[in-house]
């Protein structure tokens, strides 16, 4: 099956075709360390997790790379208004962003980098600019792209010049030459950090926003036209609008094949951000909600749609979770049980859900399809062993399955039961108590089991079981 993708840049729903066969390039501008995360920059690396889970799903490696934008204004005004070094502020947040992703499961061999860690590769852009004439200086302030020797910028917004520069942050200086020119290096202030050309041609400074994921893109994937490169849909000007024309005139060649950007965060129609006052720090929900249960909250709509934060959909992504996971239960619980019957699930069933999780997927990552197949095989998962006792060998073709369907979502809880010779026996005991309708033995049975952490749900075939 070919993979679809919404690529910005066309306006339409494409094939995917990687650079290379077996082999995918993705960056994805990421957050801002001066503070704690909030959870619309979890949004957007997730949902791009999503993505990059399911082409692994589908048999390609890997390389994704997203960035900590540790040198800023908001990083420097914060270590001012502190009285530290810009370092010590970035240190102290950029862990805090890692352990988040960490425990939202994003895939372990995400790479992240920091501008500062690329000020050479941002130096040497800004002087093969300076050297081919897009770019230029003015004394004592910076470097500056001339947008008006580049003449296809604005192709990716599809806007004229004029409309994009509305509202768009656009620096109020008058020596430049023209309102829409944008700024690749910033000169030195005596109470900013700086660094030095080692060539001695550009005067000491710090990098400009835009400039910095070029450099890191072009670094981090040897100049290779990358195939996917994402951002929120807020990025798409002037961010990555430049990015493509500071990257083509300095390197003459594509990129990135794909442009997506993501939905955003909604808080009463605004999109959360720090700035707009109306961000929330995702510990503020941890009391209530485990980092699963945020995590297919993030992901279970479609990546390019905005998400609407309130009570009521953390409510259902909640429930729609515990829905699947209580199966996964169920069958974790007869296997630790080792009473096996001769009831199976169809392996047909298995097979026609994986195949329209994948059709689904597909079509732009159309996540909300995929997922109706993983329920369906979940309720009729649910019947059978509504009926009885399944066999090992079907009960372990249905882990199987969410295994595979786990390797994308990264939500479940498989691990299986693993039950000492003491807790069999007691909830043996238990069972013969209840056929017996020494119901005082079977509760004060049941207190005891608990207090081991593991939780019993009595069934008319025995019980279901799993660790608090």
């Amino acid at each position: 099956m070919q993979l679809k993708l919404f690529d910005t840049f066309d306006s339409k729903i494409k094939d995917f075709k990687p650079v290379n066969d077996k082999f995918v390039s993705i960056y994805v501008c990421g957050a801002t360390p001066y503070d704690a995360p909030h959870i619309g920059h979890l949004l957007s690396m997730l949902r791009y997790d999503l993505i990059r889970r399911y082409l692994m799903f589908k048999g390609y490696n890997v390389k994704f790379v997203t960035n900590f934008t540790d040198i800023d204004d908001k990083t420097i005004n914060k270590a001012k208004a502190e009285g530290v070094d810009f370092s010590t502020i970035v240190k102290r947040y950029i862990p805090m962003y890692v352990n988040t992703f960490e425990n939202l499961r994003l895939h372990p061999d995400t790479k992240f980098v920091c501008v500062t860690d690329f000020i050479d590769q941002i130096l040497a852009m800004n002087r093969i600019l300076l050297q081919k004439g897009f770019a230029y200086e003015i004394q004592n302030d910076g470097v500056y792209f001339e947008v008006a020797k580049y003449k296809a910028y604005g192709k990716l917004a599809k806007r004229d010049l004029e409309t994009q520069l509305a509202g768009a942050r656009v620096d109020v200086n008058q020596l430049k030459r023209a309102p829409e020119d944008f700024v690749l290096w910033k000169f030195a202030k005596d109470d900013e950090p700086a660094w030095v050309d080692p060539v001695k041609q550009i005067p000491d400074g710090r990098p400009g926003w835009h400039l910095e994921c070029s450099a890191m893109i072009y670094d981090q994937f040897e100049g290779a036209t990358i195939d996917i490169h994402g951002g929120g849909s807020d990025l798409i000007f002037p961010h990555h609008e430049c990015e493509i024309a500071q990257s083509e005139c300095a390197f003459d060649n594509k990129l990135a094949n794909h442009w997506l950007h993501n939905g955003l965060l909604n808080v009463k129609d605004e999109k959360m951000s720090k700035s707009l006052g109306n961000f929330f720090a995702l510990d503020t929900y941890l009391d209530k909600y485990t980092y699963s249960e945020m995590r297919y909250y993030f992901i279970s709509t479609h990546y390019r749609a905005p998400l609407a934060l309130s009570d009521e959909s953390l409510e259902s992504a909640k429930s729609s979770l515990a829905t699947l996971q209580n199966t996964i239960d169920r069958v974790n619980s007869q296997l630790a049980q080792e009473n096996f019957r001769d009831g199976a699930v169809d392996s047909q069933v298995f097979a026609k859900a994986l195949d329209g999780f994948e059709s689904a997927m597909d079509n732009d990552i159309d996540i909300s399809r995929g997922l109706s197949f993983v329920f369906d095989v979940a309720s009729q998962v649910n019947s059978k062993l509504d009926e009885s006792h399944l066999s090992q060998e079907s009960l372990m073709e249905i882990l199987e399955f969410f295994q595979k369907i786990d390797s994308v979502l990264a939500v479940f809880t498989l691990n299986p039961l693993v039950l000492d010779s003491e807790l069999k026996e007691m909830l043996e005991r238990r069972l013969k108590a209840r056929a017996a309708r020494d119901f005082k033995q079977a509760d004060s049975l049941r207190k005891k089991i608990e207090a081991r952490g593991v939780k019993i749900q009595d069934t008319k075939d025995g019980y279901d079981i799993k660790f608090a």
